[in-house]
Order: structure tokens, then C-alpha cells, then sequence
């Protein structure tokens, strides 16, 4: 036990440290409300030597990737993870990840006036490990079983994936080395969410949007599992693994203290 914490202890990302100097800025940038509320509202990012697009992200996805941390290490309001917006923003040309991220967290202090603080906090704990069916794993070279199913990668990068479905820690012990096919389908119907707002005259607001579906969801999978506590039974039928709960450990948590819902123009 004691070993396995350590293990996960070691393995959490870390926050990334704050220059002293002041933080680069993209050299122009549009972020406005999202064209897409309706339907399944995949968050997709893309860009070019010279250019980035964010297009459908939260608030709180944004706070993931400009601090390079995970979903469970972000607390606010509900809204942040519900609502969605588009940014299309212009970097200098042979800008790395890093200071494209330093740009990022530069434009959320700007439009939302985000102001932020890190707490460490007490969380549940998992581990990804090999099940009595490794035969259900694709490795990359081979042909997906399922028709679309193109997502691959590490056993890390899959662990990552289920910590997202989680919302808690889950680190890779499977022991596997290589890359192969992601397959984790959950209904995100069910996925658990946080308490609503609250609208005017205390009448209830509008259901949000459903959730994006995760990596190679396929509507022709038969029955879905739901997310957790299912998540475990998907974990082992889709890919013959195995996850287990591990105890508690200390995770830094980023909170919100103040986001503008509605974000500035410039």
C-alpha cells in the first residue's frame, strides 16, 4: 500500500511555476461564446506554426491546458465546466507549448479577469492494472476492432483518459509498454454533475449541455456503461484491465476566486 501511494504521489502532475517576469500574450486573439450549444459539443483544438484554435472548450478545460493540469485539479462554479467558447488566437512563429500555454493563462486573466489559488487537498486515489483479459488490448499496428476507433497511445495517456471520466487520480501500473487503441464508452447522460445554478425567481435553470462523448465512442457498442462506479466494469470488458481504488493522497488544486462568465472582447 504504502508503495503504490508513493507511487502515485510521484507520478500527479505538478503545477508549472510562475515567472517573475511578466507573462507573454498572443499577439491577437477573438474569444467569444461558443457557435456550437447543442447536440454532442466535442471540444477540439487545432493549430499551425502561427496560429491556435480552441473551438467548444470550458472555462475549466482552458484552466487545464493553460496549467497544464487535470480536470479533478480544478474547483469553481458549475458554470465553468458547463458553458463553451471559441478562441482563435495568432503566436509568434517557433513558439513552444510552454510559452503558448504562458500566452493562455495571460488571456484568461485579461477576458475573464481570472483569479486563481492553489490548496492541497485529500482525494480517492486509483490505479491501472492488467486484468485477467489482456488479449482485449489492440496494439497500435494492428487494425481497430471497432470501425472509427482511432485514438491510441500509452498506457498513461489511457489512464489519463480514465482519470477525466473519474474526475479523481488514476496512475498506470499495468507495466505495458507500447501504444495501443483507446475504447472506453460510458453514457455521458449519466455522467454525475455538480449542483445547478440558480436562475432569477429561483426557478430552475435549463439543462446544460450534454458532455462531449469520450475517445472512440461508438453508438454501435451495444449496451453503454455508465461512469462511475461503472467506469470500472467498462475499464475491464472494453480493454481487460483492471481498477482499483488505492487509498487517499494529497493533490494541489487549482480554485477559481473570480471568472467573468461573460468574457471581455479585448
Amino acid at each position: 500500500m504504502i508503495r503504490s501511494l508513493c507511487l502515485l504521489l510521484a507520478a500527479l502532475p505538478a503545477f508549472a511555476q510562475q515567472p517573475a517576469t511578466p507573462k507573454p500574450s498572443f499577439e491577437a486573439a477573438t474569444l467569444k461564446p461558443a457557435e456550437q450549444v447543442t447536440g454532442w459539443i466535442a471540444a477540439i483544438k487545432s493549430g499551425n506554426p502561427v496560429r491556435i484554435t480552441y473551438r467548444n472548450y470550458s472555462l475549466k478545460r482552458l484552466i487545464d491546458e493553460a496549467y497544464e493540469v487535470s480536470r479533478y485539479q480544478v474547483e469553481g462554479p458549475p458554470w465553468i465546466e458547463r458553458d463553451r467558447y471559441d478562441i482563435v488566437a495568432n503566436t509568434p512563429r517557433g513558439a513552444t507549448a510552454n510559452q503558448t500555454r504562458l500566452m493562455l493563462q495571460s488571456l484568461l486573466a485579461e477576458r475573464f479577469h481570472l483569479a486563481l489559488h492553489a490548496e492541497n487537498r485529500d482525494m480517492p486515489a486509483y490505479v491501472l492494472l492488467p486484468g485477467e483479459d489482456t488479449s482485449k488490448l489492440r496494439p497500435e499496428k494492428d487494425e481497430p476492432e471497432t470501425p472509427g476507433c482511432e485514438s491510441f497511445g500509452t498506457m498513461s495517456q489511457y489512464a489519463d483518459m480514465v482519470s477525466t471520466v473519474l474526475n479523481k487520480p488514476v496512475v498506470n501500473q499495468t507495466g505495458l509498454s507500447g501504444s495501443y487503441y483507446f475504447f472506453l464508452v460510458v453514457n455521458p447522460e449519466l455522467r454525475p454533475s455538480a449542483p445547478s445554478d440558480q436562475s432569477p425567481g429561483g426557478a430552475p435553470p435549463p439543462p446544460p449541455p450534454a458532455p462531449p462523448p469520450p475517445p472512440c465512442f461508438s453508438p454501435k457498442a451495444g449496451k453503454m456503461p455508465a461512469p462511475d462506479p461503472t467506469v470500472f466494469d467498462a475499464v475491464k470488458e472494453q480493454m481487460g484491465l483492471k481498477l482499483e481504488r488505492r487509498g487517499n493522497v494529497q493533490v494541489n488544486v487549482l480554485v477559481v476566486n473570480h471568472a467573468d462568465r461573460t468574457p471581455g472582447t479585448n
